[in-house]
């Protein structure tokens, strides 16, 4: 499951890359455009959607052996998401966004960073529920998550407080 998410992002990656400066634009159609952090978080959703139903495999056994294999996953989408999201703030602000629509688009991203933390404590909760590990703790996997959630929101705030000095 690591593997592949590691992959799916890897792809998702050379995909962006890939489709840099290869726009066609036509005067029919108005170009629709979605911030890189969208992208990256709506594909994180979608993966963790099709996951969703592989919590626990045809053994009833648990697909993450350990709380810290489940943190490694999810630390690992929040700083992908992280990385878009500071790369698209840092664009709003050269483009001259005020100071309102800079403090909602921080408010929506630290949200999207929450939402990917939730999603990992639940399913860490969820791994708990099926059948308990020996490998740490449940509460001090969840809150070094949450932790790295906080870093990460922390990072954006700054980004915004110092863009408006």
């Amino acid at each position: 499951m690591k593997r592949s998410l590691m992959i799916f992002f890897l792809l998702l990656t050379l995909g962006l890359f890939a489709s840099c400066g290869k726009t066609e634009e036509t005067e029919d159609t108005p170009e629709e455009t979605v911030a890189l952090s969208d992208q990256v978080y709506l594909n994180i959703k979608k993966d963790l959607s099709a996951q969703a139903g592989e919590i626990i495999d045809a053994s009833q056994r648990a697909v993450y052996s350990s709380y810290e294999e489940v943190y490694n996953d999810y630390s690992g989408m929040l700083s992908e998401l992280y990385k878009a999201q500071a790369s698209d703030l840092k664009k709003e602000i050269e483009e001259g966004a005020d100071n309102n629509a800079l403090s909602k688009s921080v408010a929506d991203k630290t949200a999207k960073l929450r939402d990917i933390a939730a999603d990992g404590v639940s399913m860490m909760s969820k791994m708990a529920s099926i059948n308990p590990v020996d490998n740490g703790d449940y509460s001090d996997w969840s809150n070094k998550l949450n932790t790295i959630c906080t870093a990460y929101e922390n990072k954006l705030t700054e980004t915004f407080t110092d863009s408006a000095k």
